[in-house]
Protein backbone atom coordinates (compact mmCIF):
# COMPACT_ATOMS: atom_id res chain seq x y z
CA UNK A 1 0.00 0.00 0.00
CA UNK A 2 2.62 2.90 0.93
CA UNK A 3 4.86 1.75 -2.32
CA UNK A 4 1.87 1.95 -4.38
CA UNK A 5 1.50 5.68 -6.61
CA UNK A 6 -2.29 5.04 -6.15
CA UNK A 7 -4.10 5.58 -2.90
CA UNK A 8 -6.34 2.84 -2.92
CA UNK A 9 -7.80 1.43 0.06
CA UNK A 10 -7.02 -1.77 2.12
CA UNK A 11 -9.49 -3.95 3.84
CA UNK A 12 -7.63 -6.54 6.12
CA UNK A 13 -10.13 -9.40 7.23
CA UNK A 14 -9.37 -11.27 10.14
CA UNK A 15 -6.07 -9.83 10.98
CA UNK A 16 -5.58 -12.73 13.80
CA UNK A 17 -2.54 -12.32 16.41
CA UNK A 18 -0.65 -9.60 14.20
CA UNK A 19 -3.77 -7.23 14.70
CA UNK A 20 -1.99 -4.86 16.75
CA UNK A 21 1.76 -5.43 14.74
CA UNK A 22 -0.31 -4.68 11.43
CA UNK A 23 -1.72 -1.39 13.17
CA UNK A 24 1.15 -0.24 14.40
CA UNK A 25 3.19 -0.59 10.82
CA UNK A 26 0.06 1.08 8.99
CA UNK A 27 1.01 4.25 11.08
CA UNK A 28 4.28 4.34 11.40
CA UNK A 29 4.11 4.46 7.17
CA UNK A 30 1.16 6.93 7.27
CA UNK A 31 -1.42 4.83 5.99
CA UNK A 32 -4.08 4.90 8.79
CA UNK A 33 -6.89 6.61 6.85
CA UNK A 34 -6.26 3.85 3.63
CA UNK A 35 -6.10 0.87 5.62
CA UNK A 36 -9.25 -0.87 7.19
CA UNK A 37 -9.11 -3.75 9.88
CA UNK A 38 -11.85 -5.50 9.82
CA UNK A 39 -12.95 -8.90 11.94
CA UNK A 40 -12.85 -12.33 10.28
CA UNK A 41 -15.78 -12.99 8.60
CA UNK A 42 -17.91 -16.15 9.28
CA UNK A 43 -21.27 -15.60 7.31
CA UNK A 44 -20.58 -17.22 4.15
CA UNK A 45 -23.04 -14.81 2.20
CA UNK A 46 -21.11 -11.66 3.77
CA UNK A 47 -17.78 -13.02 3.04
CA UNK A 48 -19.33 -13.61 -0.84
CA UNK A 49 -20.71 -10.60 -0.78
CA UNK A 50 -17.39 -8.79 0.34
CA UNK A 51 -14.96 -10.48 -2.50
CA UNK A 52 -17.54 -9.60 -5.06
CA UNK A 53 -17.31 -5.81 -3.68
CA UNK A 54 -13.45 -5.67 -3.52
CA UNK A 55 -11.39 -4.45 -6.53
CA UNK A 56 -9.15 -7.75 -5.83
CA UNK A 57 -7.89 -10.09 -3.02
CA UNK A 58 -4.96 -10.14 -1.97
CA UNK A 59 -4.21 -14.06 -0.27
CA UNK A 60 -0.15 -12.68 0.95
CA UNK A 61 0.71 -15.97 2.58
CA UNK A 62 3.54 -17.54 1.20
CA UNK A 63 2.97 -21.08 2.67
CA UNK A 64 -0.76 -21.69 1.56
CA UNK A 65 -2.29 -25.07 2.21
CA UNK A 66 -4.01 -24.94 -0.51
CA UNK A 67 -5.90 -21.77 -0.71
CA UNK A 68 -9.48 -21.78 -0.10
CA UNK A 69 -9.94 -18.31 0.08
CA UNK A 70 -8.00 -17.73 -3.14
CA UNK A 71 -10.83 -20.04 -5.16
CA UNK A 72 -13.96 -18.41 -3.27
CA UNK A 73 -12.80 -15.03 -4.08
CA UNK A 74 -12.42 -15.87 -7.84
CA UNK A 75 -15.56 -17.87 -7.46
CA UNK A 76 -17.18 -14.37 -7.13
CA UNK A 77 -15.78 -12.92 -10.06
CA UNK A 78 -12.96 -10.96 -7.95
CA UNK A 79 -9.28 -10.58 -9.60
CA UNK A 80 -6.96 -12.59 -6.94
CA UNK A 81 -3.31 -11.95 -5.87
CA UNK A 82 -0.94 -14.94 -4.42
CA UNK A 83 2.12 -16.40 -3.80
CA UNK A 84 3.57 -18.49 -6.78
CA UNK A 85 3.24 -21.80 -4.59
CA UNK A 86 -0.41 -21.64 -3.56
CA UNK A 87 -1.83 -25.10 -5.03
CA UNK A 88 -5.09 -23.42 -6.04
CA UNK A 89 -3.47 -20.49 -8.19
CA UNK A 90 -3.48 -23.23 -11.01
CA UNK A 91 -7.60 -23.73 -10.57
CA UNK A 92 -8.49 -20.19 -11.15
CA UNK A 93 -8.29 -20.47 -15.41
CA UNK A 94 -6.74 -17.08 -15.81
CA UNK A 95 -8.24 -14.99 -12.47
CA UNK A 96 -5.08 -14.67 -10.19
CA UNK A 97 -1.79 -12.90 -10.59
CA UNK A 98 0.90 -14.56 -8.90
CA UNK A 99 4.49 -12.94 -7.18
CA UNK A 100 7.47 -14.10 -5.88
CA UNK A 101 7.19 -14.44 -1.85
CA UNK A 102 8.80 -12.09 -0.08
CA UNK A 103 9.23 -9.65 -2.94
CA UNK A 104 7.14 -7.17 -2.23
CA UNK A 105 8.00 -5.13 -5.44
CA UNK A 106 6.52 -8.30 -6.78
CA UNK A 107 3.18 -8.62 -4.77
CA UNK A 108 2.95 -4.47 -5.58
CA UNK A 109 2.78 -5.55 -9.67
CA UNK A 110 0.39 -8.49 -8.87
CA UNK A 111 -2.15 -6.09 -7.24
CA UNK A 112 -1.73 -3.78 -9.79
CA UNK A 113 -2.30 -5.96 -12.16
CA UNK A 114 -5.26 -7.66 -10.49
CA UNK A 115 -6.99 -4.04 -10.45
CA UNK A 116 -6.55 -3.67 -13.65
CA UNK A 117 -8.59 -7.00 -14.82
CA UNK A 118 -12.22 -6.56 -15.68
CA UNK A 119 -14.41 -9.16 -13.90
CA UNK A 120 -15.37 -11.91 -15.51
CA UNK A 121 -18.96 -13.11 -14.12
CA UNK A 122 -20.12 -15.97 -15.85
CA UNK A 123 -16.31 -17.38 -15.96
CA UNK A 124 -16.55 -17.10 -11.99
CA UNK A 125 -20.00 -18.72 -12.24
CA UNK A 126 -18.41 -21.83 -14.41
CA UNK A 127 -15.90 -21.84 -11.84
CA UNK A 128 -17.62 -22.17 -8.70
CA UNK A 129 -19.88 -24.81 -10.96
CA UNK A 130 -17.15 -26.95 -11.09
CA UNK A 131 -16.20 -26.43 -7.53
CA UNK A 132 -18.70 -27.17 -5.15
CA UNK A 133 -18.10 -30.31 -2.72
CA UNK A 134 -20.15 -32.49 -4.85
CA UNK A 135 -18.01 -32.50 -7.72
CA UNK A 136 -14.42 -32.29 -6.10
CA UNK A 137 -16.00 -35.58 -3.78
CA UNK A 138 -17.43 -37.06 -6.76
CA UNK A 139 -14.02 -36.64 -8.76
CA UNK A 140 -11.69 -37.74 -5.81
CA UNK A 141 -13.87 -41.07 -5.42
CA UNK A 142 -12.86 -41.31 -9.12
CA UNK A 143 -9.39 -40.92 -8.87
CA UNK A 144 -9.52 -43.09 -6.16
CA UNK A 145 -11.10 -46.06 -8.06
CA UNK A 146 -8.93 -45.43 -11.25
CA UNK A 147 -5.93 -45.93 -8.50
CA UNK A 148 -7.29 -49.19 -7.06
CA UNK A 149 -8.33 -50.50 -10.54
CA UNK A 150 -3.97 -49.87 -11.25
CA UNK A 151 -3.16 -51.62 -8.29
CA UNK A 152 -5.28 -54.30 -8.60
CA UNK A 153 -7.01 -56.97 -6.30
CA UNK A 154 -6.38 -55.86 -2.36
CA UNK A 155 -7.51 -57.08 0.72
CA UNK A 156 -8.25 -55.19 3.95
CA UNK A 157 -4.31 -56.20 4.81
CA UNK A 158 -2.95 -53.85 1.86
CA UNK A 159 -5.10 -50.72 3.58
CA UNK A 160 -4.89 -51.34 7.38
CA UNK A 161 -2.35 -50.30 9.56
CA UNK A 162 1.53 -52.10 9.37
Amino acid sequence: VAASSEPWPLVLLGTGPMGDALRERARQLGLGSRVTFDPYVRDRTELAERFAAARCAVLPGAHETFGLAALEAAACATPVVTAEPTPSASLLDGRVDTFRPGDSTDLLRAIERARRRIPDVPGAARLAARHTWAHIFTEEIADLERLLERRGPMSWRDIGPR
